[in-house]
């Protein structure tokens, strides 16, 4: 919307709620908040959209509450959850967890109270599901892996309770399938490799039957293509070099085929190199640093391409820092100690870039002190100990003030400590 448009709209529903209040018509009061926060949303304006979404919901909760049977409550009620639902996701995007975990709370909170009301409702189900499900990876990426586990298992709970009573549901089925995955990608982490595999291969399977009743299907084919890139990335992980080049491989074939149908797609060329990464990771942990190489260029020159058309998205920064980042790891294993310093620098000039415009960004946060930890380990291990010590404690300087505001989160520290033995050795 632009902004001419945008403050016109905001003098209309000024007028439109002075109207509501005269004529005390409390349902189009509500309604024109529902929208006004919409408006805001759309501006970029999150915390104030967030702000009118929480307040609309208190209120309407009140009036729903004397009177859970109106029907002009129920939807005003439902907008603003949809609503809080997508700032949820939005703040989990931008780093800005705890936003988001109370966006996921309060929508949990009240279509609990929905629940109740209408129990057989499967709509509400299947919102609480996607709640549980989007909260479980808020959770992870905070660190708090146990509450995360609880909330995938919750939602996949939930979905296939759904799925049970209805088996021929397409959308049920693409629900379990996707929680199964992202369970497969937290048990990953922790490092239970079994389980992880087990979801990962039911994720498969569900996935590559959904493809068989719809071969064409793009939505299809990228997630089929997401579980065998997720399932690579495990076997990878768990020494299975072959089998996870095999994953990677048929991953890359489905992803290069979307893009070959639809080459100005930039999800999908987005998708082709990430594919490139995770094989450049994978030959690199394996010893084959060549092949890692040649895949990691293959990526970074994608992804310096969308850059170059769009110097200002954060996307393409961050995904131009990661490879140069890997590529720093990769260099410095092979023993190319300079080349691995400049693209650890260059990774660095960017996140903090990064950091510098959305100074509060966990991601971005974690995505500095893991370069700087990079480069304290090149410089450590070439006998360049101020160096190294200097960078150490940079790092640690930004998982204190992390682990502050987040002092459950155990990752945070064993980093911490891990960081304090590095600067005590001699």
């Amino acid at each position: 919307m632009k902004k001419g448009q945008s403050k016109e709209a905001s003098k209309v529903l000024k007028k439109a709620e002075e109207a509501a209040v005269k004529a005390e018509a409390s349902d189009l009061f509500l309604y024109i908040q529902t929208v006004k926060g919409q408006l805001m949303q759309a501006l970029g304006e999150y915390e104030e959209s967030m702000k009118i979404h929480f307040l609309t919901i208190k209120n309407t909760e009140k009036l729903f509450s004397e009177d859970p049977y109106n029907e002009l409550y129920l939807p005003i009620v439902q907008m603003n959850l949809k609503s809080i639902f997508t700032l949820g996701n939005i703040f989990h995007e931008m780093g800005r967890f705890p936003e988001a975990k109370s966006c996921y709370e309060l929508n949990l909170m009240v279509f609990y109270k929905l629940l109740k009301i209408y129990p057989e409702n499967v709509v509400n189900q299947s919102y609480v599901a996607g709640t549980f499900n989007n909260l479980g990876a808020l959770l992870s990426d905070m660190g708090r892996i146990e509450e995360a586990k609880y909330m995938h298992e919750k939602s996949l709970l939930i979905y296939e309770k759904l799925l049970g009573t209805d088996p021929k549901n397409i959308e049920y089925q693409s629900n379990v399938s996707m929680t199964l995955n992202n369970l497969g990608v937290l048990l990953s982490k922790i490092g239970h490799f079994e389980e992880a595999k087990q979801r990962y291969e039911k994720a498969l399977e569900m996935r590559e039957d959904l493809l068989k009743t719809d071969t064409e299907n793009a939505s299809y084919q990228s997630d089929v293509a997401m579980t065998l890139n997720n399932l690579g990335n495990l076997l990878a992980d768990m020494g299975c070099i072959e089998d996870a080049k095999q994953r990677h491989e048929k991953a890359l074939e489905i992803r290069e085929k979307l893009l070959k149908a639809n080459p100005e797609r930039v999800e999908y060329q987005s998708a082709v190199a990430m594919t490139f990464n995770n094989l450049g990771i994978m030959f690199s942990d394996a010893g084959h640093f060549e092949e890692s190489k040649q895949r990691y260029e293959k990526a970074l020159e994608i992804f310096e391409k969308f850059l170059k058309t769009d110097p200002e998205n954060v996307v393409y920064q961050l995904d131009v820092g990661m490879i140069l980042n890997n590529i720093g790891l990769l260099f410095k294993n092979m023993g190319r100690i300079e080349d691995a310093k400049k693209r650890f620098e260059e990774a660095l000039e960017l996140r903090q870039k990064l950091l510098k415009i959305d100074p509060e960004n966990v991601m971005y946060q974690l995505d500095v002190e893991t370069t700087l930890n990079n480069l304290g380990n090149l410089f450590f291990e070439n006998g360049q100990k101020e160096e190294a010590k200097e960078n150490f404690e940079k790092a640690l300087e930004i998982l204190e003030s992390l682990s502050k505001k987040s002092p459950e989160n155990e990752k945070l520290i064993e980093e911490i400590n891990c960081m304090r033995e590095k600067l005590e050795e001699p």
